[in-house]
């Protein structure tokens, strides 16, 4: 995927919550030979960021993961346009404060399609 060149693991869906459980599925899946809670946190992490881009009125999401040199990187992006992403205040939401909390790292940014999440977890000390 072009969005996400660097990603091992890349999927696009139509935004809706329905289809949020095939999201969390791929984590799941992805990350099958990693510590269950490890993996469980970022599932709930990526849900978590994708149902705020569904609430804030995307129509796509597209997934990228990675795991590389002891970590998980997972990329949530959106066709949303509150310019610049997140909208000011969005990390102390609800929302960004449980992603905050299952995941060593998060950045937001804007790029030509929307907005995105990275969100990054160390598997290995």
């Amino acid at each position: 995927m072009e969005r996400f060149p660097d990603a091992s693991v890349c999927v696009s869906v139509p935004a809706g919550a329905a289809l949020l459980t095939v999201v969390r599925s791929l984590v799941l899946g992805a990350g099958a030979d990693l510590p269950l809670d490890l993996i469980e946190d970022v599932a709930l992490a990526v849900d978590e960021a994708a149902s705020a881009f569904v609430e804030s009125g995307a129509e796509r999401l597209d997934i990228g993961l990675d795991a590389t040199a002891g970590d998980l990187t997972v990329v949530v992006g959106a066709d949303v346009r509150p310019d610049p992403w997140p909208p000011s205040g969005w990390p102390d939401t609800l929302a960004g404060r449980v992603i905050g909390a299952l995941v060593d790292g998060v950045a937001h940014r804007s790029d030509a399609v929307g907005g995105t999440v990275t969100m990054t977890r160390r598997v290995a000390a």
